[in-house]
């Protein structure tokens, strides 16, 4: 699993808590770490923030998925209207803040729909 934000705090707790789940994790802070990772470790899934610059987790999604199509996606978001956009990808939406099992359940439905 992929763990992409550019906010350290938010990068280090949820790989730590993926990882404690099982969930073998690397983590980028940026579009070019996330893009450098995909290709070293082929995630089966990239945990992404939506808000983050210059390159939106929408945007990080579509450029993963040019180098690794059917890659599963989760993108954390504040806003319940950013909804419409993450499913559009597709992807499964997390709301933040999140608990531990809204994330695993983001897991695993961003798992189903991936294949």
């Amino acid at each position: 699993m992929l763990v992409v934000d550019d906010s350290s705090l938010l990068l280090a707790a949820v790989a730590a808590v993926v990882a404690l789940e099982g969930y073998p994790t690397i983590v980028a802070r940026d579009r070019g770490e996330a893009l450098a990772q995909l290709d070293l470790a082929r995630p089966w899934l990239v945990v992404t923030a939506l808000q983050m610059a210059p390159m939106d987790g929408g945007e990080l999604v579509v450029a993963l998925r040019e180098r690794m199509p059917g890659l599963a996606a989760v993108i954390m978001a504040p806003h319940p209207e950013a909804r419409r956009t993450i499913e559009a990808l597709p992807a499964a939406y997390l709301a933040t803040p999140f608990t531990l099992g809204e994330l695993l359940w983001a897991i695993a439905a961003a798992t189903v729909g991936a294949a």
